[in-house]
């Protein structure tokens, strides 16, 4: 190529000498302007070749400058000047235009090497989230599972514990129990909102029903702690996440009933121009100047009455995230010496009226008294007398065995099955069923729901409950469409003794 490229210029160069001495002046100007066009054309055309273009160059302008000098009648030695001083020029073009787009192709090939390690490191962290989320699940099922049993157990060794000197350790036990699973609840939780695995299913809710089924959710912990629990709320939809907002009203509704000894605890939700959901309690207070914070990450705040809350403070941080994905706002008010209201704002572009009286709602008001705390124990559930019987699905041996002890003692007659094909064969005999409690996760290729649903299909008067590890919403949605109802692990005597009342109309016999 440097061969080609200094023979090209010598050729063309040559026209000079060969043609000056036979045109005339301004033929040779002509020619020069031509020859000058064609080098500037080709500093541009060999710009990745500097080395070739100043031979080229080189070979054609030093003829050039010769022709002119010898050239008779004319200023020659001035043009031929010019013509050298054109040529440094050129040069310079060229060693210019070669470094600018050596510059560029090696940025091209950092940017190509950018990309590259962009889409790998994109990969990776699509991988990784993935096994987060593996992580996550397992972690959820199997570390709910033993938090499950661990509570069982302790609600039954409270009530057989007869020596008065073991009771306050075994109410630490409980209380230790309790702990762990709302820590590992919440822990779980929060890490499944920041890995980005809880998507929101948008849809029009009726609030009435919302707030009334929290109501009933809530109604038995209020009359524990002798509250009065008042729920009311505008005939509005409202376009949201149901499973999210269900959770995030929830988080509010336990604070406001941990933090209240006293008085009253109102969910109420207004309509106007934007729709506000709100929890108000007269509790302990929050401190103005600690507004700010209570929703921040491992935030407990004490008062001079009450010392700082076991947990990890996640609750109100989880409310804000959930808020964020609902695209509302959630806003503390308090005066910091009693009571706190706790507002969840929806934009208006979310909100809709409608006819009260399209909404099917027993009650658009509801209060909870301040009865006496209700026993677990119920009357019989039949007039004979006779047992209810329940069927208990789960492949963990230890909460099988938990929650057959618990019902047993609490007036059930509880037979255990540890897979689908089991539980089905109990179905299909001739014994009559009150009660199926299954988890969702069993061995082999059928799941809880689909246990449930072909249950009611063989025996339509068995009542369906359902246990699971796993707080994914999709799992929700599709509990929610089967029209079955969903027990959350860690699993409480309480929660158990709630679901079964809200759920059934069956009551337990007393123990013999």
């Amino acid at each position: 190529f440097n061969l080609t490229s200094g023979l090209s210029g010598l050729l063309i160069g040559a026209c000079a000498g060969l043609f000056f001495a036979q045109v005339e002046h301004a033929d040779r100007l002509t020619l020069t302007v031509i020859i000058f066009a064609w080098l500037a054309l080709g500093v541009l055309l060999q710009a990745p070749f500097p080395r070739h273009a100043l031979l080229h160059g080189g070979a054609v302008l030093a003829q050039l400058a010769v022709a002119w000098a010898l050239a008779p009648d004319v200023p020659g030695l001035m043009i031929s000047l010019g013509v050298l001083a054109y040529g440094a020029m050129l040069a310079r073009l060229s060693i210019v235009l070669s470094s600018a787009l050596s510059q560029s192709m090696k940025r091209r090939h950092r940017i190509r090497q950018l990309a590259r390690r962009l889409d790998q490191q994109r990969q990776q962290a699509i991988r990784s989230s993935h096994t987060a989320s593996r992580f996550l699940a397992a972690a959820s099922h199997d570390l709910r599972q033993p938090a499950t049993s661990m509570g069982l157990l302790c609600a039954l060794i409270r009530e057989r514990c007869t020596d008065p000197s073991l009771a306050p350790l075994v109410s630490a036990l409980d209380r230790s129990a309790t702990t762990i699973s709302e820590l590992l609840s919440s822990l779980l939780d929060l890490s499944r909102l920041e890995s980005g695995t809880v998507q929101p299913h948008f849809e029009w809710i009726a609030l009435t029903e919302l707030l009334e089924s929290l109501r009933e959710e809530f109604e038995p912990r209020a009359r524990d702690k002798r509250l009065t629990l008042v729920v009311a709320a505008a005939p509005v939809l409202v376009f949201s996440d149901r499973i999210l907002l269900s959770r995030l009203l929830r988080n509010l509704l336990d604070n406001a009933i941990r933090f209240t000894d006293e008085g009253a605890i109102t969910l109420a939700a207004s309509s106007g121009e934007t729709c506000v959901i709100s929890v108000t309690d007269t509790g302990v207070g929050i401190a103005p100047e600690n507004l700010d914070r209570i929703f921040d990450e491992h935030v407990r705040l004490s008062t001079p009455k009450r010392r700082s809350p076991p947990g990890l403070g996640l609750g109100l941080a989880m409310v804000r995230r959930i808020a964020a994905m609902l695209d509302a706002q959630v806003n503390a008010h308090s005066d910091g010496c009693r009571g706190s209201r706790f507002a969840l704002t929806l934009p208006p572009d979310r909100v809709a009226p409608i006819d009260p009286s399209a909404v099917e709602r027993p009650h658009a008001e509801r209060v909870c008294v301040e009865p006496a705390a209700q026993p677990y124990s119920a009357p019989l559930c039949a007039s004979t007398g006779a047992r209810p019987t329940a069927l208990l699905v789960d492949d963990d041996p230890d909460v099988a065995a938990a929650l057959q002890a618990l019902l047993d003692s609490r007036g059930w007659d509880a037979v255990l099955a540890s897979d689908a094909p089991e539980a089905f064969a109990h179905l299909s005999s001739g014994k009559a069923w009150d009660l199926l409690i299954t988890d969702y996760q069993l061995s082999g290729t059928s799941d809880g729901i689909a246990l449930a649903l072909a249950a009611r299909l063989a025996r339509p008067d068995v009542r369906c409950l359902l246990m699971s590890a796993d707080t994914s919403s999709e799992l929700q949605r599709r509990v929610t469409d089967h029209g079955l109802t969903l027990m959350m692990k860690p699993l409480t005597e309480s929660a158990l003794a709630d679901a079964i009342r809200n759920r059934c109309d069956i009551r337990p016999a007393q123990p013999d």
